[in-house]
């Protein structure tokens, strides 16, 4: 007996479970179900519903002249076109029981119950949104950047570049030569400690010339 109860009361939670009705095709003059959506068209305006159902946001759209309703909870929107069909969810996403008539669902926090509403029988869905790819200059910057670093310095300053090696070999030699003048002088002249220096008067020209042919 208590288990013949509880199945009894089983069946009977579950059909009175708000329904999300399944898509049929368009029939002029009635609402008919397109199904549950995650997101809102975009060309949807709406309001509250005190007695949130699908017939008392039928009559509001159809005096606005709208092909779409959609239901979401206490809203009712109306638009001219579907959501996006890639938005589309099972139907077991909208189980808000509508507050007006509770076997029916209206959508829920995150879907959409989407009704067309017999005025046009072809109506258009919104495109569906695609991330768009970045541009191939971006890419193709960074891994030219990349590929650069560390690389030879390019050809075009390759003479620059010699031109300054060779100044810079000149001016090493020219000091190390004037370098060479000065010790030959200090040891010709002016003399080491315990020799003989050599007296400018008589030497200095002969000291002279043997430092400059080093």
């Amino acid at each position: 007996m208590i288990y013949t109860t509880f199945v009894f009361w089983l069946t009977l939670v579950a059909a009175q479970s708000p329904l999300q009705r399944p898509a049929v095709h368009p029939v002029p003059g009635r609402a008919t179900p397109q199904g549950c959506f995650g997101s809102l068209s975009a060309s949807a305006s709406g309001e509250r519903m005190k007695y949130p159902a699908s017939g008392v946001c039928w009559q509001r759209c159809r005096q606005e002249g709208k092909a779409v309703m959609l239901l979401h909870m206490l809203n009712c929107y109306c638009a001219d076109t579907y959501p996006p069909r890639l938005s589309i969810l099972e139907d077991e996403k909208c189980d808000y029981e509508c507050f007006g008539y509770s076997l029916e669902a209206c959508g829920s926090a995150q879907a959409y119950s989407v009704f067309n509403t017999g005025l046009r029988m072809a109506v258009e869905s919104d495109p569906d949104a695609v991330d768009e790819p970045e541009p191939a200059s971006s890419s193709i910057s960074a891994s030219t950047t990349f590929a650069n670093i560390g690389q030879p310095t390019p050809t075009s300053c390759t003479p620059v570049l010699t031109y300054v090696e060779q100044v810079a070999d000149g001016v090493s030699t020219a000091v190390a030569k004037f370098a060479k003048m000065i010790q030959v002088f200090f040891d010709k002249c002016i003399g080491r400690p315990g020799s003989n220096p050599t007296k400018l008067s008589s030497g200095g020209t002969e000291v002279m010339q043997e430092a400059m042919d080093l």
